[in-house]
């Protein structure tokens, strides 16, 4: 698994980027099949923007974006939506019915 940090955020430190890897990689351990996790943290003006893009085996890249005053807030509220998206492609994949063949004769 791949995981890309990408930090434009002047404030922004070593602990910070080490708090926003720890964090992708709990999430990559939780979730089977993800290939390659990318995070990108700007700030804008009073605003912290958390850019989080997941690409999984044998399915969709997933990408959600969160707003926050503080980064960590942002970090949070934008792990638990790919969280949430992660559940729900898996549940769409898991329950997706077949037709019955008709069998060969």
């Amino acid at each position: 698994m791949n995981t890309e940090v990408s930090i434009h955020d002047s404030s922004a430190g070593p602990r910070t980027r080490r708090l926003v890897e720890e964090r992708l990689q709990a999430l990559a351990a939780r979730c089977a099949g993800v290939v390659r996790l990318t995070a990108r943290l700007e700030e804008e003006a009073s605003q912290h923007r958390v850019a989080i893009a997941v690409r999984v085996a044998h399915g969709p890249v997933l990408a959600v974006e969160a707003r926050a005053g503080g980064l960590r807030g942002a970090l949070d509220e934008a792990l638990q939506r790919i969280t949430r998206r992660l559940e729900r492609a898996r549940a769409l994949r898991t329950t997706e019915r077949r037709r019955p063949g008709r069998g060969r004769r």
